[in-house]
């Protein structure tokens, strides 16, 4: 038989190292002096660490603290201008009142959840892009610096950091399965041929992905692209992993045929073919992507 069937296998950067407790002691080492702690411990380290230490030694001195960084409104159906990289933002309200303070290794992805589950308290944001080769307990450091800063600023914690408040918690969602296109007992067992399994799939579903790797685990960084920018725009898509030669077998190359496109990943929306990762960047930029999305 031939029937699909899906399974769940699925501005500034620093990099400091400072304890965290929940609510700051006063005065913290400012970024000046952590830079200057960190260049007196490089002398006694191997050429490669030293070089290492002596980067973030310089870039300790630029770190974007709370009181610089700008304030950039969101909304949650366009988070423009704000990186998805590791970093420390602050949620502001309609007021700029500070709400939450938060770590993250991807800024856009939580600001732009806080901004569809905490709609009338996440209207503006500050945050600051940190390495990504920054520790958990780098993060916290920075955390601690922008907590203190807020706290001189509004005279108290923000109300999402409070104890007890879940206002601002992340909803992990469940991870929606892959698509298979075969039961995986090979092209031969099956009723219909390769390319009628292919339109089927781009006719059945509003949105599907063609993508080398998994839902959670990518196996390039295009696909990863993709499949991050398609989450951005809030939509339900479905994966199809071309690597997958036991439940997708030839879809690799088959595809290709089918679009006459030579490269993965490849993004289908109403049974036609949209483009690759470069044009659906593209079209995600100038607002193309989001009015064929929702057609």
């Amino acid at each position: 038989s031939s029937s699909f069937s899906s399974s769940s296998s699925s501005s500034a950067r620093v990099n400091l190292r400072r304890p965290m407790s929940f609510l700051p002691n006063p005065a913290p080492a400012g970024p000046k002096s952590v830079g200057l702690g960190l260049r007196r411990r490089i002398g006694g380290l191997g050429r490669d660490n030293r070089r290492c230490l002596a980067s973030v030694a310089a870039s300790a001195n630029a770190v974007s603290s709370f009181d610089q960084s700008e304030i950039v409104p969101v909304n949650e159906l366009s988070i423009v201008g704000i990186p998805d990289e590791t970093g420390v933002y602050a949620m502001l309200d309609d007021s700029q009142t500070v709400r939450y303070i938060g770590i993250t290794r991807k800024i856009a992805s939580c600001v732009e959840m806080h901004a569809r589950e905490v709609s009338d308290k996440a209207k503006f944001v500050k945050f600051a892009v940190v390495s990504q080769d920054a520790t958990k307990e780098d993060l916290q450091g920075i955390w601690k610096d922008w907590m203190q800063s807020a706290i001189e600023t509004t005279g108290g914690i923000p109300d999402g950091n409070a104890k007890g408040n879940t206002d601002w918690a992340l909803k992990k969602k469940a991870v929606k399965p892959d698509l298979k296109l075969t039961p995986g007992k090979g092209l031969d067992q099956l009723n219909l041929s390769l390319d009628q399994l292919l339109q089927n799939a781009v006719n059945d579903f509003k949105v599907v992905a063609f993508v080398k790797g998994t839902r959670e685990a990518p196996q390039c960084g295009f696909s990863h692209t993709v499949m991050t920018e398609l989450s951005r725009q809030g939509v339900e898509f479905e994966v199809v992993n071309v690597l997958d030669e036991v439940y997708n077998p030839g879809v690799r190359e088959k595809i290709k045929e089918m679009s006459d496109w030579p490269t993965i990943p490849q993004v289908y929306v109403n049974g036609e073919f949209v483009g690759g990762c470069d044009i659906v960047m593209e079209m995600a930029a100038n607002g193309q992507l989001k009015d064929v999305l929702t057609a």
